[in-house]
């Protein structure tokens, strides 16, 4: 089809959290978007979470870029009201963004 606007998007069905769900070498993001948030698979890199970022794509496996205080910051996802999949210390915070599909709300560890 010629026509800009009518465009197919696909996702993967993998999670963020647990990092099932993508081919060997991608890892699983959360996407937020108007017509209903999803995930997909992306190649990603070797940051580790705490470290700088620029985009989602240079954090490692299970964790996605995001900005707080004009610094962008490798963090873990993590399931809204479940702090277990966080480290020590650290609770799952919503994000900027909510991201909820079907019963789970997608966080960060902070």
């Amino acid at each position: 089809n010629s026509d800009p606007l009518n465009v197919t998007v696909c996702s993967n069905a993998c999670n963020p959290i647990t990092q099932s769900g993508c081919p060997t070498g991608m890892g699983c993001v959360a996407r937020h978007a108007t017509a209903g948030d999803y995930t997909d698979c992306i190649y990603q890199g070797t940051s580790l979470d705490g470290d700088t970022c620029v985009t989602r794509a240079d954090c490692m496996e299970g964790s996605t870029c995001v900005e707080s205080g004009g610094v962008s910051t490798c963090r873990s996802y993590c399931s809204v009201g479940d702090d277990s999949t966080c480290d020590v210390g650290e609770l799952c915070r919503s994000l900027s963004n909510d991201i909820t599909i079907g019963a789970v709300e997608y966080g960060i560890c902070r």
